[in-house]
């Protein structure tokens, strides 16, 4: 096996765990998970989303130009995403504290 197999069969492993570990979190929020289903991402059901977020690049052009990724469907995730890591921490944060 190369190192290039090795390689990219690590960074498959870690795209995927991080995928799973934004959808587990978004989805701890129904409120949070019910904008998954807003568009412009528009998913049939919030369980559906794999966790998966566009790069932060485009893909090159035909003068081989590289671009940053301004999706609309980009921005809606992260903010979702951002939104549930708040919430997370702020959780964590108060957990075992008095009222």
């Amino acid at each position: 096996m190369s190192r290039f197999a090795d390689d990219y069969r690590t960074a498959r492993a870690a795209k995927l765990a991080e995928a799973a570990a934004n959808r587990a979190l978004v989805l701890r929020y129904p409120d949070l998970a019910k904008q998954l289903c807003e568009p412009p991402y528009r998913a049939s059901r919030p369980e559906n989303w794999s966790g998966y977020i566009p790069g932060p690049l485009a893909s090159e052009n035909n003068r081989g130009i590289v671009a940053l990724n301004t999706s609309p469907v980009r921005a809606q995730l992260l903010t979702i995403l951002e939104a549930a890591a708040e919430r997370a921490d702020a959780d964590h944060h108060t957990q075992g504290r008095p009222a």
